[in-house]
């Protein structure tokens, strides 16, 4: 335990001084010694898989818990639903480019921001777990803390099938254009869409 300690210590001493913050706590005990790349950066992580990647896209969750076993719990719970948030953040990044009018117009008169979120709800199938990782955190008010304490901090990998992934985006985003009326912003959208949709490389077939 003493050398996990050190290891670990060593670890955040590293990341703080390349971050320029300093943790307030210190890590005591984890599940695997080398943190896993898809903790700190998704995309860092995909970029290293091998061609298996093209096929797949991945998320991130994670919970904290003063128990172990109900922070791995949590983190597997909360795998759809960040899932789901993340599927809508990409929707709705698609729209960049347009107008605050633009904008608003859209997102206003389609009211839809909550639908969208039912909609990935009911179309998100095939989640896969693929890794997961915890630790423990001993927080200590003297590095800077609210107050003293032990935490179990957790992280869940999972992937997508980038087929479905792209399929929920394009439906969500072809509702929407299918109930603007003004035919010049509907063109406006369309643009600004595929062009987004191509630079995050995300296949959108705009009916």
């Amino acid at each position: 335990m003493n050398k996990k300690i050190l290891t670990l210590s060593a670890a955040i001493l590293v990341v703080a001084c390349s971050s320029g913050k300093k943790p307030d706590y210190v890590v005591t005990d984890f599940s695997v010694k080398n943190k896993p790349i898809w903790i700190e950066s998704i995309s860092k992580f995909e970029k290293k898989k091998d061609n298996e990647n093209d096929e797949y896209k991945y998320f991130k969750s994670e919970s904290e818990s003063i128990d172990k076993r109900l922070c791995e719990k949590s983190a597997i719970a909360n795998t759809n639903i960040e899932v789901a948030a993340e599927i809508n953040t990409e929707v709705y990044n698609m729209y960049n480019g347009l107008s605050e009018v633009q904008r608003e117009e859209i997102l206003v008169s389609n009211d839809k921001k909550e639908e969208t979120k039912n909609l990935v709800r009911s179309k998100l199938s095939g989640v896969e777990l693929r890794d997961s990782y915890w630790e423990k955190r001993k927080y200590k008010a003297e590095l800077g803390a609210a107050n003293d304490k032990d935490v179990y901090y957790c992280y869940q990998l999972a992937r997508v099938k980038r087929d479905t992934h792209d399929k929920i985006i394009n439906e969500m985003i072809n509702k929407k254009i299918k109930d603007i009326k003004d035919e010049n912003l509907k063109e406006s959208v369309k643009k600004v869409v595929e062009t987004n949709a191509d630079n995050a490389d995300i296949d959108i077939d705009i009916k």
